[in-house]
């Protein structure tokens, strides 16, 4: 029985890991439209997703990580495929002492002193499925740049239109999943789930809810025949 379990349990973190996502998921739950307020990111090698949304007109959400001579940044954005969200775009810049000076344009949303490489978001609307947390996102623009040196970066990322939306950040290229990780993807699946729409985590759950007791109720049924 002992030595069921165990395979039990290792086909499905088998199967987690093989089709999820290797990405770190972060919400964000706070202001992050100032630099002073800007989500700092660890390790931007190792991948993760950053789910966030623009609420008003015009906000702008910053992040900023220490970033290392050589040291390759990758970055991609992800519109969620919702309601109310299919037109949604945003533009980011990659912000940073040493990078080109910036257009007028963006004077407002680079400090002093910095310069900005801007990723426009572009027309592609590629269609992209995440089998195992069912959702479903359009693939947006994809940057990737070698730093010239150390020292502190900011992503800024932005509507120029005042459209508010929803979309996922996704950073760096290794995609391997830490045990802890593998351990609590179901939580990070129903947030995902939750931040997509609240009413879908709910329904599921009262489906495997169903699924668990209509099983019980067979196995009992199984072993009272026995008896």
């Amino acid at each position: 029985m002992k030595l069921k379990k165990i395979i039990f349990i290792t086909t499905i973190l088998i199967f987690i890991s093989t089709y999820t996502l290797a990405h770190e998921g972060i919400f964000i739950n706070r202001d992050i439209s100032s630099i002073e307020k800007s989500w700092k990111i660890e390790d931007i090698q190792h991948s993760k997703a950053i789910y966030s949304q623009l609420q008003e007109e015009l906000q702008v959400d910053y992040y900023r990580f220490q970033g290392l001579q050589e040291e390759e940044y990758y970055s991609q954005v992800l519109i969620p495929q919702i309601e109310g969200n299919h037109n949604f775009m945003v533009t980011k810049l990659l912000i940073g002492e040493n990078l080109p000076s910036i257009n007028e344009q963006y004077n407002d949303i680079v400090p002093s002193g910095y310069g900005a490489i801007p990723v426009e978001p572009g027309n592609s609307r590629e269609e992209f499925f995440e089998p195992f947390t069912q959702t479903s996102y359009y693939k947006k623009q994809q940057f990737s740049f070698q730093l010239e040196e150390d020292g502190t970066y900011y992503i800024a990322v932005f509507n120029s239109h005042g459209q508010t939306g929803k979309y996922v950040l996704t950073l760096g290229e290794e995609e391997d999943m830490s045990f802890m990780e593998l351990i609590t993807y179901p939580v990070t699946w129903f947030k995902v789930n939750w931040w997509f729409n609240p009413f879908r985590p709910i329904v599921m759950m009262i489906i495997i809810g169903g699924l668990i007791f209509l099983c019980i109720k067979v196995i009992q049924g199984i072993r009272n025949k026995k008896s």
